[in-house]
């Protein structure tokens, strides 16, 4: 700041002993004279200190201008160096994170190799155990599928299972007919007991009694007792005389260790021949149902049965 005021006050005293030379002589009309000669001599010997000083100056400046530029070489060069270091600081560091990431890549891989190979392992095992375990439940599903198949099996022979068994008059004549227990199924039906309620006189019987109906009721109706009936068999019970009329409704309840059981047996008599209708259903009423559904298992029909202008049979 001081060399740049002073180079500013060089200059103007060269532009001020300029500027005081040119005017002297309009300033100044005797030349001759004594004080004319020492303010020129002063005014020369001024200018020549501006050009001295001024040198002087330029030459300092330049002096210091390449003492700068040795310096800041010298501090380029320091940071040169330093870049240098750090650049060799950095790719010794460089190598070292490259080897140690390296390394660490070689170790996490190695630990995932290990750990996938654990993981095959356990999941190699867990297959293994899963089949084991579903075998074990398999054959443990088909032991208790046999378990309740044999007592299934054991149910059935002791109650009768799904088997049921129904009247027919078979071979009917002009005036009789052989009274017949068939059995249906696999097993046998135990303690058959059945009661048979002929429809027509049980409604004649009711108009001569209307109101007396469990007596109308047991003079219309008779009980047998087939007892245990086995499959495969037809039971002959005994002969039964026909109406001289041409029909015969029958309702026929059976009771068996299995369940209860509804038979309408009809015959009616056409052309002189006695043609036969059946149907057998189970009775599927309990306490929290009591208005279920019949299941139908058998219906028996002769080609010949009579039926009403629907094409329906009349019961």
């Amino acid at each position: 700041m001081l060399v740049l005021i002073f180079k500013i006050l060089l200059q103007v005293l060269t532009f001020g002993l300029a500027l005081l030379l040119g005017g002297l002589d309009y300033w100044w009309h005797d030349k001759r004279t004594r004080p004319f000669k020492q303010a020129r001599k002063a005014f020369i010997v001024l200018a020549v200190l501006s050009l001295l000083g001024s040198i002087g100056l330029t030459v300092f400046d330049d002096i210091n201008d390449r003492q700068k530029e040795r310096e800041t070489r010298e501090e380029l060069s320091k940071v040169q160096k330093q870049n240098d270091g750090l650049q060799a600081g950095v790719a010794i560091l460089s190598n070292k994170s490259s080897d140690i990431l390296a390394e660490q890549r070689n170790s996490f891989l190695s630990v995932l190799g290990d750990q996938r190979k654990i993981g095959l392992d356990t999941a190699s095992k867990i297959d293994t155990s899963a089949n084991f375990l579903q075998s074990g439940i398999e054959q443990g599903i088909r032991r208790q599928e046999n378990l309740l198949g044999q007592q299934q099996a054991t149910l059935n022979n002791l109650t009768g299972g799904d088997s049921y068994c129904y009247l027919m008059l078979s071979n009917p004549g002009p005036n009789s007919a052989f009274m017949t227990v068939v059995h249906s199924g696999d097993y046998t039906l135990f303690d058959v007991t059945m009661e048979l309620l002929d429809l027509d006189r049980f409604e004649e019987t009711l108009k001569q009694m209307p109101s007396d109906v469990f007596r109308a009721r047991k003079l219309s109706g008779r009980k047998i007792e087939p007892g245990n009936v086995s499959p495969g068999r037809a039971l002959l019970m005994e002969t039964v005389s026909l109406p001289p009329g041409n029909q015969l409704r029958l309702a026929i309840e059976i009771w068996a260790r299995n369940g209860r059981f509804n038979e309408v047996l009809t015959l009616r008599k056409v052309n002189g021949s006695w043609k036969t209708a059946m149907k057998v259903e189970r009775d599927n009423f309990t306490d929290k149902n009591p208005n279920a559904t019949p299941t139908l298992l058998q219906q028996i029909l002769d080609p010949q049965f009579p039926k009403d202008s629907k094409g329906q049979i009349q019961w």
